[in-house]
């Protein structure tokens, strides 16, 4: 007897879904890269096809350099198995440092290798920052399109246009609506006014709502949330895709422009990280590799930040403390190199035409005193309750949506709540205008002899703000998570905004009706700058956002690097630290975006998340049915089959079905892999009754092994060994392993799945989903015996997309099922099949 060994190979795409040929003809199209189906039947009109499109399709049939790397599109919320990945990505740089021979060609190899990672950032860097100009630009444009346009030059904005006429307090180059249209009388144009306000902001956010529905549905809302999902793991497909990119800056600048209470500084992570894939592809190493993408993943989001704050340093540590779930060393040192690169092109271009990055940048330098603590923790605490309070009614909010006819009508959605703010903000000075320029406003020290509104302290001006802050908290609960483009920091800031500069200003008022009172002694010697309404303003906005986002640090450096206040960095810090403490005791432990992640039931695994109670890893495989693969002993045609039956992502290899004993874990894209490289090599020697070895234990004693039975079948005496596809070592807990150690398992090495056996045999397998699921169900539903570590609940079948079960094989002609031993110890229970999502 022959043997096929298959050795490990990459294409460019293949699949693991299995697509009959009929079916593809059925839909009156050629087989495609992800339609690729092996079929074993040796001359067999629908394998002659599928091979005689080699050439037409060489993605599929040519060799990859990567002699290690087997790529394949995943399905949709694929977990990655990072740890498998690395161990490719380990094999492809001991390749790279063997050489091929020629020490000039190995030296240039391993430069271009080690520098790739820092051109790719660069690139992301240069690219982030010119979207982020052109996403200014046009936001401030379609802002300004609310009110009127340039005459003779209707592409520039209000800024842009009248900049020469700033002093004299009219420009006679920008035109209202209500003199385009001739309308006469203060009264006539006020209401022009109003109404084209009301009209242009429902028309820009229907059409956003619209170009999300239609085009890309991942576009809408912040995006966060699904980083966050996809750096702890996850695969979503099209998420971080061009056309993705495409539809999210669009639609942002609509949005955004319309006036609706969201911002533009959360989208930019999502935008970011789009740049961040689309460079991927550019270069090999990261191309194949989900380990080595991760790391430019990280990056972009912290370039995300650095564009929407011009804070680089902010934008590592939100990366570090927010977004990434895996941050080395190495990383850390191209992820501030993206920032830089990011902040300095956004900068260059100077989208504002005054050389700040945000409108709403200031420079403080003011020295705080001792007895505005008080009014600094009494900002936190009102923060983390408005933060809190915001979490709670916007997740019901989204969950009433979700679960009513509204989900079913996003445009209609937006139309309705883009109407309603604009007829809310038009009549409030401090609302009407863009959020970025209202913050610059409320940040800005008031010196004497200002003309601003805002500076004079009376009634009026303190109406209007609490106002504007009540409203605004209203308007986004009910804004954040609609089917637009949306983001949360710049309102959250703008309602900290609101209230802070309300209390700065009582402050003031007291200080100025009572100077000489002892608490005021530190302000003697400066009296018209002992207490600041801009100052209260920026801890104001620092503390909402801290109680929705539940940020700490990265929020205290984003405040420090956009005021440039050193001096502000202690009352800052400790407004934040009150901030969330509050939130969490009225809104939970989680933050806005990982309630999200809730909500949408993303397979995301919190590093925070702990588990208080006794239990053992046996609870989680309590009633699963495995399936695995024996040594030998399958033919191809029942290889194909059990593919085809089971959309499973994996398979255990077990020495044989009595035993159990276990000798390795093979994944199903290797298998498919496998199978066409082997098909495609030797086309006249294997056949449906071609044996196919998976555990190199087993190869010798195959080959001396008469196969005559085969042979008939069209085997020919072959046998096909795909035993180096296999992890020879897949890390493995005892059944009696607890939970909290089965849970830090996944969380620090970033594992896709835990096989679970009990002296050698084979118990059951615990994926990520698996191990969410179980954490999720009501505790007693989980065991009623902790103390014993015994199990008796039921399981719950789940999405068969994107699943690990386990196929036995006792006999080589037929599959047997055979149940955790945990299982048949309970008598009398009905249990239905388990299924395991990777």
């Amino acid at each position: 007897m022959r043997s096929v060994r298959g050795r490990p190979g990459a294409s460019n795409s293949t699949t693991s879904s299995m697509v009959s040929m009929e079916e593809m003809s059925a839909r009156g199209s050629p087989p495609s890269d992800e339609d690729f189906v092996v079929d074993p039947s040796i001359g067999n009109p629908k394998w002659s096809r599928i091979h005689n499109q080699g050439a037409r399709f060489p993605s599929i049939f040519s060799k990859s350099n990567d002699e290690h790397t087997v790529h394949t599109p995943m399905q949709d919320f694929a977990t990655i198995d990072w740890v498998g990945d690395q161990e490719l990505s380990q094999r492809r740089t001991e390749q790279l440092h063997e050489g091929t021979g020629a020490w000039r060609t190995d030296c240039w190899l391993l430069a271009w290798d080690q520098s790739q990672g820092w051109i790719a950032v660069a690139l992301i860097g240069v690219i982030t920052g010119i979207i982020a100009w052109a996403i200014d630009t046009s936001v401030q444009w379609i802002t300004d399109l609310k009110h009127g346009y340039c005459y003779g030059r209707p592409w520039l904005s209000y800024e842009v246009c009248c900049r020469h006429f700033q002093d004299e307090g009219r420009c006679p180059e920008f035109t209202t609506w209500a003199d385009y249209f001739l309308v006469h009388g203060s009264g006539p144009r006020e209401a022009m006014a109003y109404g084209s306000y009301v009209l242009v902001a429902v028309v820009l956010a229907m059409t956003s709502a619209w170009l999300c529905r239609t085009f890309a549905r991942y576009a809408a809302g912040s995006g966060i949330p699904e980083i966050k999902t996809i750096l702890g793991g996850t695969h979503i497909n099209r998420f971080l895709s061009n056309w993705t990119l495409l539809i999210k800056a669009v639609g942002l600048s609509l949005s955004v422009g319309s006036g609706l209470s969201l911002g533009k500084e959360g989208p930019y992570v999502h935008v970011a990280s789009c740049v961040g894939n689309m460079v991927s592809r550019w270069f090999h190493k990261f191309r194949l590799h989900e380990n080595k993408k991760r790391e430019l993943l990280s990056a972009s989001t912290a370039a995300g930040v650095s564009v929407a704050f011009g804070a680089p340093i902010g934008g590592v540590l939100f990366s570090l403390e927010e977004a990434s779930y895996f941050f080395p060393h190495k990383v850390m040192w191209r992820t501030l190199f993206c920032a830089i690169v990011a902040a300095l092109t956004l900068q260059t271009m100077d989208p504002h035409g005054n050389g700040k990055i945000v409108m709403f940048q200031v420079d403080h330098h003011h020295v705080w005193k001792w007895f505005e603590l008080v009014p600094f923790l009494f900002i936190g605490v009102l923060g983390g309750v408005i933060g809190g309070i915001f979490i709670t009614l916007n997740l019901k909010w989204c969950r009433y949506r979700r679960n009513s006819s509204m989900k079913d009508w996003p445009i209609m959605e937006a139309a309705v709540v883009a109407g309603l703010t604009a007829i809310f903000q038009f009549p409030n000075p401090y609302m009407r205008g863009g959020m970025g320029s209202m913050l610059s406003r409320m940040f800005q020290d008031c010196k004497p002899g200002s003309t601003d509104t805002i500076c004079v302290r009376n009634m009026v001006i303190y109406t209007h703000l609490l106002i504007a802050g009540v409203l605004k908290i209203a308007l986004t609960i009910f804004t954040f998570g609609m089917k637009v483009p949306s983001g949360l920091f710049v309102p959250s800031l703008y309602m900290g905004a609101c209230f802070g500069r309300v209390v700065g200003m009582v402050m003031q008022d007291f200080y100025v009706a009572n100077p000489d009172w002892t608490v005021f002694h530190e302000c003697h010697h400066n009296p018209t700058e002992c207490v600041v309404p801009g100052v209260y303003a920026i801890v104001g906005a620092a503390s909402v956002l801290s109680g929705v986002t539940h940020m700490t640090i990265s929020l205290v450096v984003i405040m420090f690097e956009l005021t440039g206040g050193l001096e502000l960095v202690l009352p800052v810090l400790v407004v934040v630290l009150m901030s969330k403490w509050v939130s969490e005791l009225i809104g939970g432990r989680e933050s806005i975006y990982e309630r999200h992640i809730e909500l949408n039931q993303y397979p995301f695994l919190d590093p925070k998340l702990e588990v208080t109670y006794p239990a053992r890893s046996r609870a989680v495989i309590d009633g699963q049915q495995l399936q695995v693969l024996t040594e030998r002993g399958f033919r191809i045609s029942e290889v194909q089959s059990l593919l085809e039956k089971y959309p499973y992502s994996g398979f255990p290899v077990v020495n044989d079905g009595q035993n159990l004993l276990v000798i390795g874990y093979i994944s199903r894209k290797c298998i498919g892999w496998a199978l066409q490289k082997g098909f495609v090599e030797h086309t006249d020697e294997l056949g449906p009754g071609t044996e196919v070895v998976f555990g190199s234990g087993q190869r010798e004693a195959s080959e001396r092994e008469s196969t005559k039975d085969l042979a008939n079948q069209g085997g020919q005496d072959m046998i096909m060994d795909i035993s180096e596809y296999m992890d020879p070592a897949p890390i493995q807990v005892d059944a009696r392993t607890s939970i909290n150690r089965v849970l830090h398992l996944f969380k620090s090495l970033g594992l896709r799945y835990l096989l679970v056996s009990q002296g050698g045999k084979l118990q059951g397998i615990i994926t990520r989903k698996d191990l969410l699921s179980f954490l999720q169900k009501p505790r007693h539903l989980q065991s009623p015996t902790f103390a014993e570590g015994s199990i008796q609940g039921s399981t719950e079948g789940s999405d068969d997309d994107d699943q690990m079960a386990f196929t036995e094989r006792k006999k080589p002609a037929a599959m047997v099922r055979v149940r955790s031993s945990l299982r048949a110890k309970q008598k009398g229970k009905a249990h239905g099949p388990r299924a395991h999502a990777i």
